[in-house]
């Protein structure tokens, strides 16, 4: 089996097209200037898949950050 990629990415965009869904990861550069920027930053990604494999990795991805957020949520109360 081939090496799986593995990245980080700190931006994403989507696309929806008439046969699917595209998924780009970015890596933006920081940077020490104020003020709003715009820096689509560097493609480290891109993902193509099936309307219904977007419409699973979304309901996925929601019932992740809604547990992750009740653990955060038990973690961080404070008995007196």
């Amino acid at each position: 089996m081939a090496d799986v990629p593995d990245f980080f990415a700190d931006g994403f965009s989507i696309t929806v097209g008439p046969f699917g869904v595209t998924v780009t990861f970015q890596l933006t550069q920081p940077t020490l200037e104020p003020g709003p920027h715009v820096d689509p930053g560097a493609i480290v990604a891109r993902a193509r898949m099936t309307p219904a494999l977007a419409a699973a990795l979304a309901q996925a991805l929601g019932d992740v950050a809604a547990q992750q957020a009740n653990i955060q949520q038990t973690e961080t109360r404070v008995k007196h």
